[in-house]
Formats: C-alpha cells, structure tokens, sequence
C-alpha cells in the first residue's frame, strides 16, 4: 500500500516537471555518485594531507573554535576557513604567514579532490533525460534547460560535451574564453521554414559559487580553460571558498551577474526542483523563499536525504514538497510511503525512465 502511494507521488513529480518553466538546483550531495566527498569526507581528507607544520596549525584553530562552540558543535572545513579568513582580514596577525600558507594548501587540496570523480555517468543521464523530455512536449516552443549549481566540479559541462549538447555558462569565445554574462540570455535556434524556434539540446548552467576552471589573470580579467588551471593562488581562482561570510563574495562580478540570472529564471519558472542542496546559503535561500512566496502556482521540490534544517519551519506550506530518505511532504502535506528520488543517482534513473530516454 505505501509503495503504491509512493507510485502515485512520483507520478504527481512527473507531470510537475512537466509543466513550463522548471529550474534545477544542484548541491554537493549531488556529486557524491561521482566519487566525490561529502563536507566530512572533505574535511577529514585535507587535515590527514597537510604537512606536519601545518596541521599543527590547524590543530590549534579548531580546538580554538571547539572550545568556543562547544563540544556538540561538529566542526568541518568551513568553520576552519571562516577562522582563517578572520585572522586574514585583522591588522595585526600573529604567525600571519603560517596562515596564510595554511589557508593555501586547504585551498590548493579542495582543488585537487574535486578534481577526481570516478564517474560521470549519472550525470550524462540526467542531462540526457532533461534534453528528452524537453524535446518530447511538442505543445509549447522550446526552451533552454536551465541547472544552477553550487558545485565547483565539471561534471555538468562533462555529461553535456559527451552528448553533444549546446550549453553555455556566461563565458564566450573559443580561444580565450572571458565572462559574457549576457551569454545566459541567449538561445541557439534553428528555422523550422517559418520561424526562428530554440532547439531543446541546450542548457543554461548557473555556476553560482564558481567553478574548478574559472580563475583571474594579471590585468583581472576572468578567464575559463579547458583544463583546470594549475599553480594559482588562491585569489586566483574563482570560486567562493566554504566559509560564514560569503555572501559577502556574492556582491563581486562573476558572482552578481551569476545570482542576477538566477533571481531571472526564477521569476520565469513555476517548478524549482532542488536535489543534494542542504540549503545553506543564505543569498539563496532569500531569493528562493522570495519566489516560492509570490504563489501563481509556483513549487518547490526538494530532494535531500534528510529535511533541510533551513527548510523546516515551512514543512506546511502549500509550495513546498520534501523528498527524503524516509518521508514525503507533498505540498505541505506528509504522505505514507517512502521514495528513492532524494538520492540524484536514482532521480537520474528515475528522469530516464520517465522521458522515455
């Protein structure tokens, strides 16, 4: 009986994603199919890789902060870069230059890990199966699929290229690649003998937090290469490192202009369907609430193993539907049965299977 009720949610998912205007948001929990860590994972691996020096260092801070936060406060890399930064931005440092050589090589090995996934087979699926479904509704024109991520990893751009499918990021150009953000208002279209009509094999990507390939030169200009830059420091690259003040990052090109955009898919889109986001950042989280709020039908799905803590005080409300590893909130309301869609690698599956991909 629950497992049918559970049929019958999923069914409900298919036809919303069906509807006009659907934006995908993707967090670290969805490339952990990958190979990738988890923040744990993360953590523990870059303090076991530090030199000894260092990981004295390290050491220090973090029963600094434990003693601060408390026992019960389970501390990863964020808290530890949040700290460094601290230290970083005050007039007066003591042993400034171990912490900024600490705050290199946590940097420099956040790179490195991320670099290596083991697959990207779930991907390539989910892109597919988006493309699929797109191009399948032939009652309305199409349009771009849209992926915001906050994911620093190429698995996206990847899946896309070994489909052959048009994506853009905001960068243009072929042999120096520099941030056109206005990129991510354009659409490939072909003629149809009577029109200009988008074709559906193209997505727009929102890398919201930056990316493993983006980075600075010397005269500031931002850059995208085909391979991951190597030997940067780390104002170099570009990418809003884990820690409690970035927001802060936001307010900075490329990353304005990437939340701009996002805030204008929004306002277009009736669905937003969230898979590994835990909803920990709050510049996101303002626009997504701003958005769900505004009603005209709008929805938002989020898909992690466990409910969100940001998420649960709106656990009842009509534009919210949960999909967790053991319950299921349908707009607002808890449904019997249990589904495997909090899980991207299975929601990749499951978007196969159902676009008939």
């Amino acid at each position: 009986m629950k497992a049918h009720l559970a049929q019958q949610v999923e069914r409900r998912f298919q036809r919303r994603l069906d509807e006009r205007g659907v934006v995908y948001l993707l967090g670290a929990g969805a490339s952990v199919c990958a190979g990738l860590p988890t923040m744990h994972d993360l953590t523990v691996k870059i303090h076991r890789g530090l030199p000894p020096d260092l990981k004295e260092h390290y050491d220090t801070i973090r029963s600094a902060l434990q003693n601060q936060l408390g026992e019960g406060r389970c501390l990863n890399i964020e808290d530890i870069l949040s700290e460094l930064l601290l230290e970083l931005a005050r007039q007066s440092v003591p042993q400034e230059h171990r912490t900024t050589e600490l705050f290199t090589a946590i940097t420099s090995r956040v790179r490195r890990l991320l670099q290596s996934t083991s697959t990207f087979d779930h991907h390539r699926r989910f892109v597919k199966a988006l493309c699929a479904r797109e191009g399948r509704t032939v009652k309305r024109r199409p349009s771009p699929i849209t992926i915001a991520t906050t994911n620093y990893d190429l698995l996206v751009e990847t899946s896309c290229e070994a489909e052959q499918i048009a994506w853009t990021n905001g960068f243009g150009g072929t042999f120096r690649r520099t941030w056109i953000p206005g990129c991510l208002a354009c659409a490939i279209c072909e003629h149809s003998g009577t029109e200009w009509r988008p074709i559906h094999r193209q997505v727009l990507l929102m890398k919201v937090h930056g990316s493993l390939s983006w980075h600075t030169v010397a005269n500031g200009e931002t850059r995208e290469t085909a391979q991951v830059p190597t030997g940067l420091r780390a104002e170099q690259a570009l990418m809003i490192w884990p820690h409690v003040g970035k927001e802060a990052a936001i307010l900075h090109p490329p990353f304005n202009d990437l939340l701009k955009y996002f805030e204008r898919a929004l306002g277009c889109a009736t669905v937003l369907a969230t898979s590994g986001y835990g909803y920990g950042d709050e510049h996101l989280n303002g626009k997504i609430l701003e958005w769900a709020k505004a009603g005209n039908g709008r929805s938002l799905v989020c898909m992690s193993k466990e409910l969100p803590v940001w998420l649960s005080p709106h656990r009842e409300a009509d534009w919210l539907s949960v999909l967790t590893e053991d319950a299921i909130i349908w707009n607002g309301r808890v449904e019997q049965g249990k589904t495997d869609l909090w899980d991207f690698a299975r929601f990749s599956l499951w978007l196969e299977s159902s676009a008939g991909g």
